[in-house]
């Protein structure tokens, strides 16, 4: 019995590490962020190389999804505010992302990714989920669910 209890003890000890990342916000084993090159809403392809040196708030989102469209004036009000280059990616590029962009009056960078590689790359399985990407190329956070302007500030802001 003590055995098991202790092997219990281990793995939730250590899997913090196995996963490899935090639920919300919280450090974790630094990596170098999956590179990718998607197309942009004019069709120009943009590659994650091409932000070298800028800090990345860089956001996985669909139109479909609402905790995702609860977050988009927040995304568009940090890309206009804040000293951080901010990309999103869309996982649902079948549908008119410029209209919608349009409709709700929204500016911010939107990749698209229709063969899904980015979401693959970045283990994407709830959306929304926001990763940040230091100035070397390292993943250094990740926040899964839709965060306010004021939480958006707190996870560029503080590094663990």
């Amino acid at each position: 019995m003590i055995k098991k209890r202790i092997v219990v003890l281990i793995f939730l000890l250590s899997f913090p590490f196995v996963a490899g990342f935090p639920i919300n916000g919280e450090a974790y084993t630094i990596q170098k962020a999956p590179s990718f090159n998607l197309k942009n809403l004019d069709g120009n392809e943009i590659s994650l190389t091409d932000y070298k040196g800028e800090k990345i708030f860089l956001n996985f989102w669909a139109t479909w999804c609402p905790p995702c469209r609860q977050e988009l004036p927040a995304i568009e009000k940090l890309s206009k505010e804040k000293n951080i280059q901010v990309l999103t990616i869309n996982l649902d590029p079948e549908n008119n992302i410029p209209a919608f962009m349009n409709a709700h009056k929204l500016s911010f960078p939107v990749l698209l990714d229709s063969s899904e590689k980015a979401r693959k790359d970045y283990y994407i399985v709830s959306i929304p989920t926001t990763y940040l990407v230091d100035e070397k190329g390292y993943l250094v956070k990740r926040h899964i669910g839709p965060m306010s302007y004021q939480q958006m500030q707190n996870f560029i802001e503080t590094r663990e």
